[in-house]
């Protein structure tokens, strides 16, 4: 089980302004170098041959969803699902082909039949599900026997900063007054070797930023707008930590470091 409730976890359960700036933030790390250079080291893990049904679990904003299409040709579809409807209205509204469909739906019970899909992904997400090894049971059901699965989840507990020397303390003094950080990311592998997949395998993607507006858009704990914003509204708490970040980002010294872990597998024949 995973204890961690963070404002991701009950989207729809958020204040109108903080449903938009959660969405948009979500639009907004999709476009960072980062999580481009993750994707498509994912996909070509992913290893997905003709396939012409896909599902994106936690889909979000949709655009991977988006992307995908052009996998499946005309003929195909892909599906994203998302326990939020606030998030499926938002990528309804950016659909751009006739393959892609988007439903409100929960990760632990999938409103699909079993063995539908081709190919079932879900990235950074089930560091937000309450029951992560029963959302991916879900996954498993509903993908084909030779169908392919890919996660890709965040290792937070690996999240370290350089720049001045008290920047990594300040950080952990700051640490208790957040979402407990989860290592979600490192127990992919085994969650689906329990699961019962086959050629599962594993691959730590590490990310090493020095440019600010990336690293607050992929790390919320540098972000001032999180920090001190109506989301957590830790005040006066945040501010020596943001101290110490503005001022390594003032002297160029700011380094932020994070591992993501890439991980799929094959679902055996009967």
């Amino acid at each position: 089980m995973n204890n961690v409730r963070t404002p991701f976890t009950a989207l729809d359960e958020q204040s109108a302004d903080n449903r938009r700036f959660l969405l948009r933030h979500i639009e907004v790390a999709a476009r960072l170098p980062t999580i481009r250079r993750v994707r498509r080291r994912a996909l070509e893990a992913w290893d997905l041959q003709d396939p012409g049904r896909l599902l994106d679990v936690g889909s979000g904003a949709g655009e991977v969803v988006r992307d995908l299409a052009a996998l499946v040709g005309p003929a195909g579809e892909v599906i994203g699902v998302d326990n939020s409807q606030a998030a499926v209205d938002f990528a309804r509204e950016r659909a751009d082909a006739a393959v892609v469909r988007y439903d409100q739906g929960d990760a632990l019970a999938l409103p699909y039949p079993d063995d539908h899909f081709d190919g079932v992904r879900c990235e950074r997400v089930l560091q937000h599900v309450i029951d992560p090894d029963a959302a991916i049971a879900e996954m498993v059901r509903v993908l084909r026997p030779g169908g392919r699965v890919c996660l890709i989840d965040t290792d937070w507990e690996s999240m370290l900063f350089d720049g001045t020397p008290q920047l990594s303390e300040t950080y952990r003094k700051l640490a208790p007054a957040l979402p407990a950080a989860t290592s979600t990311g490192r127990t992919l592998r085994r969650r689906l070797v329990t699961a019962g997949l086959a050629d599962v395998s594993a691959e730590p993607v590490t990310v090493a930023i020095t440019d600010y507006a990336e690293a607050a858009a992929l790390m919320s704990v540098v972000d001032r707008a999180v920090l001190q914003g109506p989301l957590l509204n830790l005040g006066e708490t945040a501010e020596p930590w943001l101290a110490e970040v503005d001022r390594a980002v003032a002297d160029g010294t700011l380094l932020a470091v994070l591992t993501i872990w890439v991980v799929t597998g094959t679902k055996p024949a009967p």
